[in-house]
């Protein structure tokens, strides 16, 4: 049995990765229904001095694609709505909806206690917030799409190269 009916969660979306799919489906796995956020490219836009190589982010259109095969994918289209957002907020203060939980990473926890806040100024009850463990990849350090961007690791997490290389001097035969 989902311990929640209604259970939103949002992001850029950007190089589908592992992360991604950890995210959506734990949100999947706790609630009836899930409202899945995707930024708008003038939402990237507005925050482009927080974002590194934020040049490099796929067009809203080419993320939100990989959102949709990926529900589709998991059989729960039917239990699922992708909505573009244009600011932190996008359909978590909207009175006629009765929101359960928000699903964030570690590092988007801080975007969803600014919602509550919100919230609780519009007289809406807190979200629970449900924090997806992080996805690590081959050198321990968490997944993201900023070191898929950077050319680090692939969307699987596989490190391009390996750190032992970079520990000696390496010769050319």
């Amino acid at each position: 049995m989902k311990r929640f009916n209604l259970i939103v969660c949002g992001g850029t979306f950007d190089h589908f990765h592992k992360g991604h799919i950890s995210l959506l489906k734990l949100a999947f796995s706790l609630g009836q229904k899930v409202i899945i956020g995707v930024t708008s490219d003038n939402y990237i836009k507005s925050s482009k001095s927080r974002i590194q190589n934020s040049e490099f982010i796929e067009p809203f259109e080419k993320r939100k694609k990989a959102v949709l095969e990926f529900v589709k994918k998991e059989g729960v289209l039917n239990k699922t709505e992708i909505v573009e957002i244009n600011d932190l907020f996008g359909p978590t203060l909207d009175k006629n909806l009765v929101i359960d939980a928000i699903v964030v990473s570690r590092d988007t926890k801080k975007g969803a206690e600014i919602i509550n806040q919100k919230r609780k100024e519009l007289g809406l009850k807190d979200l629970k917030i449900v924090i997806v463990p992080q996805v690590l990849v081959e050198d321990g350090k968490p997944i993201s799409s900023q070191r898929i961007r950077n050319g680090e690791i692939n969307r699987e997490g596989k490190l391009y190269v390996n750190p032992l290389w970079l520990k000696k001097d390496l010769m050319l035969p």
